[in-house]
């Protein structure tokens, strides 16, 4: 089955959650809904999962892509990856889907994000990169030089 998840940065104090995106009217900003596992105290309280949704900052909404880097590590969009010395960026295209875009390329030692390179993001691709940083988290990524 496929994994649909998402995450985005608390309002209250930029911590990342993940979970499922919630549109909901009757508030300004996106919510993402989790469980929170409780283990109990080993003794009287049982273990129980609770749902809640939390207030995110709509801009850092990431869609996970359903693939993981080298590391195991899950891969959202807005996401910087590296291979050698070069860089790239996780998008998504409402046509194209999620595809990799070229940061810094080594070969011409410099910052070609403004050309627009891209590739689609595959299962082989992705184990061959490792997740370095994001947009939010790591901003000065994408001005490297």
């Amino acid at each position: 089955m496929k994994t649909i998840k998402f995450r985005g940065k608390k309002i209250d104090n930029s911590e990342w959650v993940y979970g499922d995106l919630i549109h909901n009217p009757e508030y300004q900003h996106l919510q993402i809904g989790c469980c929170l596992n409780y283990p109990g105290d080993g003794r009287t309280e049982p273990p129980t999962t609770s749902y809640v949704t939390l207030n995110v900052i709509s801009e850092t909404v990431g869609q996970f892509t359903g693939l993981q880097d080298k590391n195991g590590v899950d891969i959202y969009s807005d996401d910087v990856f590296q291979k050698g010395k070069d860089l790239y960026l996780v998008e998504y295209d409402l046509l194209c889907g999620f595809y990799w875009r070229l940061i810094y390329d080594s070969w011409t030692e410099k910052n070609v994000f403004n050309s627009k390179k891209r590739s689609w993001l595959s299962t082989a691709d992705s184990k061959m990169y490792e997740a370095i940083g994001n947009i939010y988290d790591n901003p000065e990524l994408l001005t490297k030089n």
